[in-house]
């Protein structure tokens, strides 16, 4: 008997946490403070964070920002 469901690769939260540190650090060094957030394939937020100086309303843009590219299943670009 198949299944009706496809699976597909998921992120973990170990992954996901690497991202988001290796953002961290490529908005130091640029001197940019970022937010940033990693969703699983259905959009839903992993793992996330936002500088201390970056804008108090960035982290909703970026979970909104990554859950549109899991969606439309595209990259996020810059």
């Amino acid at each position: 008997m198949t299944t009706p469901f496809t699976q597909r690769p998921q992120i973990t939260v170990a992954t996901a946490l690497r991202l988001v540190e290796a953002a961290l650090a490529h908005g130091a060094a640029s001197g940019v403070p970022v937010a940033v957030a990693v969703t699983d394939a259905a959009g839903n937020v992993v793992a996330s964070a936002r500088m201390d100086d970056a804008p108090l309303g960035a982290t909703r843009l970026a979970a909104d920002k990554a859950y549109t590219s899991a969606l439309w299943q595209m990259p996020s670009g810059d």
